[in-house]
């Protein structure tokens, strides 16, 4: 009796499989204390962790002349690619993309483009601001009276330097010259 238990995991499993009851299945589930092979012992481990996939395997032999031939076809590559690389490298015209001048003339040429951009902006902006206030040309001007309009007042300054060289005077009473000298 102890015998035949020992075949089937257990009697009622075995009962249970007589009557042809299909619900219960406890093969593998708890493994014997009988000798088995280790490809079965590993079987029933995946079982007992409910892992998919993992079947009985092939002979060791045969994975290990695979594992081996995968080695060496990858060796085999590697050299073939080494001595690719190294022909290329003997045969290489020299291609040197990015350089130093590069480099700086990149950095250059964004610190331009950036100045650029902030020298368009100060523009905009006294655009801006002139369109806002026109400037109200007087003509001709009154004499006596303060000149508003920077150009104009800068016209008038070049002129009464001009007449200083001369050894004359422009006779303006707002004038810093005619009130400083």
């Amino acid at each position: 009796m102890f015998g035949h238990e020992s075949q089937s995991v257990n009697w009622m499993a075995q009962s249970a499989r007589e009557k042809g009851a299909k619900f219960y299945s406890a093969w593998l589930k708890r493994p014997t204390l009988q000798p088995c092979s280790a490809n079965l012992r590993k079987q029933i481990s995946n079982k007992r962790k409910r892992r998919r996939g993992e079947q009985i395997q092939k002979n060791r032999r045969e994975q290990d002349r695979k594992r081996l031939l995968f080695w060496v076809f990858r060796r085999l590559l590697f050299w073939l690619w080494r001595g690719k690389r190294k022909r290329e490298r003997e045969t290489r015209v020299e291609k040197i993309w990015f350089t130093r001048r590069k480099a700086g003339a990149f950095v250059i040429g964004c610190w331009r483009a950036s100045s650029e951009r902030k020298s368009r902006e100060k523009e905009r902006v006294l655009r801006e601001e002139r369109d806002q206030k026109p400037i109200r040309q007087s003509s001709p001007p009154i004499p006596g009276a303060p000149i508003k309009d920077p150009i104009a007042a800068q016209h008038m300054k070049s002129l009464s330097n001009r007449l200083r060289h001369y050894g004359l005077r422009y006779e303006d009473p707002y004038d810093p010259y005619y009130i400083w000298t």
